[in-house]
Order: structure tokens, then sequence, then C-alpha cells
């Protein structure tokens, strides 16, 4: 079986891509211990940090939404190492991947 050479773009985080894995896990550990993390607090103190939190949460959403339209976003990266391993392995896949969607079914 031929191997690949990787897409220059594309870095490969280890010999089989764990280093996507890996960043995947912190990132979403990152998020559950902040969210549960949830204040203490009464009273107008608690108001302002759910207020204060609602709005840093709007924002992150825009910027995570802005940074998906820009950059592409970490999911098609590794989306797109992944699909190149398996294009080298898979002779079909190519067919396969231009008939099924990548991430969300009917959507992307």
């Amino acid at each position: 079986m031929a191997t690949q050479q990787p897409s220059p773009r594309l870095p490969d985080l280890g010999q089989r891509g764990e280093g996507w894995v890996a960043i995947q896990v912190v990132l979403s550990g990152l998020i559950a211990l902040v969210g549960s993390l949830g204040p203490a607090w009464g009273g107008a103190l608690r108001t302002a940090g759910i207020g204060g939190g609602a709005v840093l949460v709007g924002a992150g959403a825009l910027f995570a939404l802005r940074g998906l339209v820009v950059l592409g976003g970490f999911f098609d990266l590794k989306s797109r190492r992944e699909e190149a391993w398996l294009v080298a392995a898979y002779p079909g896949y190519a067919a396969y991947r231009a008939r099924v969607r990548k991430l969300i079914p009917f959507v992307y």
C-alpha cells in the first residue's frame, strides 16, 4: 500500500494524528471545568456575575462564529488531515466522500 505524503499546510501532530485528539480532549475538558465552576454568591453580586457571564458567552459565540467563517475552524483542519489518510488507505473513499457530508448530516 502506498503512503501519501502529508500536506505541508496541515500539521500531522503525531504519526497517527494523536495530537489532534489530545488538543480536542484538552479543549473539551477545559469547557467542562469552566462550566462546573459556577459562582456560589448571592444577591447583586450573583446577578452581576450572571450578566457578565452572559455577555462573555455571547462575545465568545461571535468570535467562534467569526473564526469558523474566516479560518475554517479546528474540526475542518482535523477532518481534512484524516480524509487525506483515508483517501490514501481506501481506494473507494474519494467516491464516498463526494456523496456524504463531512460533519453535519445534510448540511456540511
